[in-house]
């Protein structure tokens, strides 16, 4: 694109795109709740949505803390409640 005169440089283009982007993100609330509450929102989350998912991605979509939901789904884990997926 800059070849093109779309662009003045790769980094005229770089900052454009990164503007872009910042215009689409949307702000995160992170909800306070316990150890028990979290292990209630992650096993309803994954029996409404069952596959594979990243402890991140269930964060986020539940809007609790990433090192809560890793904390609780090890916990889940070692409880025998959930198992770990096999993906290849």
């Amino acid at each position: 694109m800059v070849d093109a005169g779309m662009y003045r440089s790769n980094a005229d283009f770089a900052r454009e795109s990164i503007r872009d982007k910042i215009r689409t993100l949307e702000a995160v609330s992170i909800k306070d709740v316990s150890v028990k509450e979290s292990k209630r929102m992650i096993l309803a989350y994954l029996k409404k949505n069952p596959g594979s998912h990243f402890a991140s991605e269930i964060a986020d979509e539940l809007g609790i803390d990433y090192g809560l939901a890793f904390k609780t789904i090890n916990q889940l884990l070692e409880s025998g409640k959930i198992k770990k997926s096999r993906v290849q």
